[in-house]
């Protein structure tokens, strides 16, 4: 009967419609959680690293920020900072990168509440590249075969081979006089000798 009642009042009053709507919506965009908005996760990191962020939760007593591997799996966390003032889009705490190893890391941070409560939010796969080469992306080249698909790393490239007894830096065309002389010569034989046949065919066939 309630809920009949709440929807015969959500059709009647469209602006009441509205309100509810809009509240859901709102409190979708801005969960009760803390956020962090650099770095982000696939970042390569380099020397000093400002982390932004925000810890305006309501009931906030303090927050902390720590570090840990990615691949770790003990739950150790290393301290980068700890703090009971609230902060809003601003500056959380500065890590020096310097110091660990290279590798792929892993932030979080954790802000605790008055009731004893707490949220926390995590950004991996953070690249620390400080002493080793930056990873690039390569192109992968699909070459189709035969047997199907082959795959190389290689950049793909293109080397014209010289056919063997070919000069590739001569592209004309070159007729010495003998090989012309030759040709006239040849030509001639064979004419002359068509000619007799014809001529002795005649003959032979008058005879008849």
């Amino acid at each position: 009967m309630l809920k009949l009642m709440v929807m015969n009042i959500i059709l009647i009053h469209p602006v009441l419609k509205f309100v509810l709507i809009f509240t859901s919506i709102l409190f979708q965009i801005n969960p009760n959680i803390p956020q962090i908005h650099n770095p982000h996760s696939g970042d390569i990191l380099q020397g000093v690293i400002t982390i932004i962020g925000s810890t305006n939760l309501s009931g906030y007593d303090h927050h902390q920020i720590s570090f840990n591997y990615v691949d770790s799996q003990a739950d150790t966390w290393f301290l980068i900072a700890k703090s009971d003032n609230i902060v809003s889009d601003g500056e959380l705490a500065t890590w020096d990168t310097t110091t660990i190893a290279d590798g792929n890391y892993k932030i979080r941070l954790e802000v605790f509440l008055k009731d004893g409560g707490s949220r926390e939010i995590l950004v991996d796969e953070l690249r620390v590249r400080n002493y080793t080469p930056i990873e690039t992306q390569s192109i992968t080249p699909q070459l189709m075969g035969v047997e199907g698909i082959l795959e190389t790393d290689v950049p793909f490239s293109v080397t014209a081979i010289p056919l063997p007894g070919h000069d590739n830096a001569k592209n004309t065309l070159t007729v010495s006089m003998e090989d012309f002389y030759k040709s006239l010569a040849g030509g001639v034989v064979l004419s002359f000798s068509i000619f007799l046949f014809l001529v002795i065919y005649s003959a032979f066939r008058g005879i008849l």
